[in-house]
């Protein structure tokens, strides 16, 4: 019983870090910060040659053709696990719906902990 507290414990530190992330990400883009948006993006993934010019132009063309977004939903955490069958707390997928103006679609993101910290290194879409 102890043991699973804990591992419930630790588990549940790690998804609200990793929502921080993601709070902090969506509400930059949200008020259309997106250099603060950049910096929780780390170089690893398929963003590694994403420069900060080439985000702000992606993101400002959804803003332009699909309207700013007026919400975002995270769904469950997604991890991976380790070779003794415990979840590997680094790093984690994480569905996220995303509701604009005129659109709504799903993202997934990949975040791992890079130093410590919570980045983005992988995304399916803005």
């Amino acid at each position: 019983s102890w043991t699973s507290y804990q591992l419930f414990a630790l588990v549940y530190q790690q998804v609200n870090g990793s929502m921080s992330v993601i709070n902090d990400y969506y509400g930059a883009i949200q008020a259309k910060h997106y250099t603060t948006a950049y910096a929780d993006l780390a170089p690893n993934g398929s963003i590694a040659n994403l420069t900060q010019d080439h985000f702000i132009q992606q993101a400002q063309l959804l803003d332009t053709q699909d309207g700013a977004i007026t919400n975002y939903t995270p769904g469950f955490p997604n991890y991976s696990y380790t070779a003794s069958s415990l979840p590997d707390l680094s790093s984690l997928t994480l569905p996220v719906t995303i509701e604009r103006a005129k659109s709504s679609y799903t993202v997934t993101l990949t975040l791992q902990k890079v130093h410590g910290v919570w980045k983005i290194t992988d995304f399916t879409k803005i």
